[in-house]
């Protein structure tokens, strides 16, 4: 009897030492800074940076309130520099506000399915 209940409780220990060891890493793989991808003009000490807000995946006409406070709140941990989130629609229309391109000279935008460059002169 008491050879089983040692023996049972060894074999408890094996699984649960077992499935410990075999847990799942929850990192998130971060990929290092393409330089190639800022612009050598960019100074980010000078020029305010728009960054577009995040749109519903499958209804992009609408606005993701709660991934883009996430984003922002990203932004205001890793990015020391001035930034503003505004529509797709401020930054691909020329916005009255943001006219000045020595200022705003610079917007992040997005896509769900992978990262496009461009470069807009006015």
């Amino acid at each position: 009897m008491l050879k089983s209940v040692y023996s049972t409780g060894l074999y408890t220990l094996i699984i649960c030492l077992m499935f410990s060891a075999c847990a799942i890493n929850r990192t998130i793989p971060v990929k290092d800074l393409d330089a190639a991808i800022v612009p050598a003009d960019f100074n980010p000490e000078k020029n305010v940076l728009l960054v577009v807000e995040l749109y519903r995946r499958y209804k992009p006409s609408q606005k993701d309130e709660k991934r883009t406070k996430q984003m922002e709140d990203l932004f205001k941990k890793y990015y020391p520099y001035k930034f503003e989130i505004v529509s797709r629609e401020d930054v691909n229309f020329n916005n009255s506000k943001y006219a000045d391109t020595s200022v705003y000279k610079y917007a992040l935008l997005h896509k769900f399915n992978g990262v496009e460059h461009t470069s807009y002169t006015t």
